[in-house]
């Protein structure tokens, strides 16, 4: 009986991933945000972005993109993800090249919704991103991927939240 509890408590600690914490200073956020208020008679103390896109480069190499909704209180500019709007989320590795680009290799694992015929996760998507300026502690002060332009994010409220959604969702970022 005790072999048996003891391989039943074995096999949920390796099923459960690991959440790997989230440095801010990992975090960008894409530079184009659309910030809106909500109707006034709701009496909201915040304004929400539909159209963020969380970029995290982890020193490890590893690479995870969520698109989300962020909210921002209007007093003290704190911002947060909104646990309810839904979000998706690309992962995958980044390797560094000599001319301050760098390489990333990436899926999307998750999204809210299923889309008949796009399975998940979805194939590999190559890229190429550049890194500009510098910025203390940070991989650069503004970071070109084809997409768009990435920029350092700051003043995150919920950023164990974003680590624990990363580490849940699609398994390891490969």
């Amino acid at each position: 009986m005790v072999p048996a509890i003891f391989l039943t408590i074995l096999l949920a600690v390796q099923q459960s991933p690991v959440t790997q914490k989230i440095d801010l200073h990992w975090v960008y956020v894409n530079n184009n945000l659309v910030w809106e208020s909500p109707p006034k008679e709701l009496r909201k103390t915040y304004v929400l972005a539909e159209n963020a896109k969380l970029v995290i480069l982890y020193p490890t190499g590893s690479f995870a993109e969520v698109s989300c909704t962020l909210f921002r209180d209007r007093k003290s500019g704190r911002l947060s993800i909104c646990r309810g709007c839904g979000f998706s989320i690309s992962k995958g590795n980044w390797t560094r090249n000599a001319d301050n680009s760098f390489g990333v290799k990436s899926r999307l694992v998750y999204r809210p919704v299923l889309i008949e015929n796009r399975p998940l996760p979805e194939a590999e998507v190559e890229q190429r991103w550049v890194s500009r300026g510098r910025s203390e502690g940070r991989m650069a002060a503004v970071v070109q991927a084809p997409t768009g332009k990435y920029i350092p994010l700051s003043n995150l409220y919920n950023l164990d939240f974003l680590a624990n959604i990363i580490s849940s969702e699609g398994g390891d970022q490969k």
